[in-house]
């Protein structure tokens, strides 16, 4: 079975705590997978973002998966050429996606913001990247 987390790999890690304690014993293998969205859209009628799935062998540590795949990927944002000095260049963690959501939550009208989640899930649900880096 794989778990499939977006840039993070919590769900995977929980899991195999259980497998460790004896539960899901009907599962024989669980594997990470790991999905990031990418700039390109794709779609027949709605156009969405393209997702790459990055599936790691079950051999795989994910301390080995966190310090040599995630802690690697870079994001870098100019915000809005309106906003002078509001940009982004950071590697991808919870609190670099904060960061993130609070930049772009700093370029919207006051009378919008309610209509924005945390800066964590702003931060997440614009962050991609550029599937050719």
């Amino acid at each position: 079975m794989g778990i499939n987390d977006y840039l993070f790999i919590d769900g995977y890690i929980k899991l195999l705590e259980y497998k460790n304690r004896g539960r899901l014993a009907n599962i024989d293998t669980i594997f990470p997978v790991i999905e990031f969205r990418v700039k390109k859209f794709a779609g027949h009628k709605d156009f969405k973002r393209v997702n790459f799935h990055v599936i790691f062998s079950d051999k795989v540590v994910p301390e080995i998966i966190q310090t040599q795949f995630l802690n690697s990927l870079q994001g870098k944002y100019h915000l809005s050429p309106g906003y002078e000095g509001i940009r982004w260049n950071a590697s991808v963690s919870r609190e670099s996606l904060s960061d993130l959501g609070q930049k772009i939550k700093k370029t919207v009208p006051p009378e919008q913001l309610d209509k924005y989640g945390s800066d964590l899930i702003e931060g997440f649900s614009n962050l991609n990247f550029d599937e050719e880096k």
